[in-house]
């Protein structure tokens, strides 16, 4: 059971079904940083603070657009990431807020903490550059991301560009 939980299987859904997943999917690809952040991040924050956090974000985003986004792309890795990030980042958001405020008697901070998966969220902003500059051109569009998950689920279906 837990093992279906982390795979997509196309052949069990609809075409509606496999184009939103695939969608879904490839918007997560083109800011994993951003969107792996309330996993990471928060612990990044809690020892380390708010600007050694957004830092790293910044740099981690500048190195997936440019490097590695555009020329990788993992199935198993989108499958297993898209599932486990919702399911962590509200327990590590409480556990991490309420030690905040144990040890640092901070509530400021501590509500930070507690409220970071959407802060994280908000932290596309973060991403204007690359959508404004020759970086979106050079890591490609959504489409392309999406053909590539078509191409690597071997699905016929496919954005027309």
């Amino acid at each position: 059971m837990a093992l279906n939980l982390f795979t997509w299987k196309q052949e069990e859904n609809t075409p509606e079904e496999n184009n939103r997943w695939v969608f879904l999917r490839a918007m997560e690809w083109g800011s994993y940083p951003a969107f792996l952040a309330p996993v990471w991040g928060i612990f990044i924050t809690y020892f380390y603070g708010w600007v050694v956090f957004l830092v790293m974000l910044i740099v981690i985003t500048f190195i997936w657009k440019v490097f590695i986004m555009k020329s990788f792309l993992n199935i198993a890795i989108l499958n297993f990431t898209a599932v486990l990030v919702n399911i962590l980042k509200w327990p590590f958001a409480v556990v991490l807020a309420v030690l905040s405020y144990l040890s640092f008697h901070n509530i400021l901070f501590s509500l930070s903490l507690l409220l970071f998966p959407p802060i994280t969220y908000l932290s596309q902003f973060l991403e204007l550059p690359y959508e404004l500059g020759g970086i979106s051109k050079q890591a490609k569009r959504t489409t392309d991301v999406q053909n590539r998950i078509y191409h690597k689920l071997g699905y016929e279906n496919s954005i027309a560009q």
